[in-house]
Parts: C-alpha cells; structure tokens; sequence
C-alpha cells in the first residue's frame, strides 16, 4: 500500500494541527483528509481520532479503518506503518 504512506503523512499533519497547543491529552479528535499518492485534492474526509504515545502515533478513521505509525530516523514528521516492520 503505497497510497498509504502519503495519506499518513497528510494525515498526521491536518491531525497535529487540529488540536490546540495546550491539550496534555494524548488523544485528540480531529479531522483526517485522505489523499491519493501524487494527488493534491482528497477522496475523502471526515473525524479521526490521533493518538501519540511514546512517539509512536495512531489514527483511527471514523470508516473503522485505522494506522499504527512508529518514528524513522531523526527527522520530524518521518512515520512508518507498523505493519510493515
């Protein structure tokens, strides 16, 4: 699942920045946008829950779908699916 890299990556971006700065929570809910790999418009959007627990993020779609994303190297905002470890 290629697509799915890029979708998490937007994903996680449009997610961190729909919460404020001062939750503590460690999850929020938020609204996800999916799009396809190369793709500047979405197929699809609507509520998510992100979650962030020991650096590893997770989102939960409000379709039941889900992603479990660990941390790559040192660079910010670099995530990949846990299932493909």
């Amino acid at each position: 699942m290629k697509s799915s890299n890029s979708f998490l990556a937007v994903a996680l971006a449009i997610a961190s920045l729909s919460f404020p700065v001062s939750v503590k929570a460690d999850t929020v809910n938020a609204r996800c946008d999916v799009f396809p790999k190369g793709e500047d418009r979405a197929t699809s959007s609507g509520r998510c829950t992100f979650s962030q627990r020991q650096g590893g993020v997770s989102i939960q779609l409000e379709n039941g779908r889900s992603y479990d994303l660990l941390p790559v190297g040192n660079r910010p905002g670099n995530y990949r699916e846990r299932s493909k470890w």
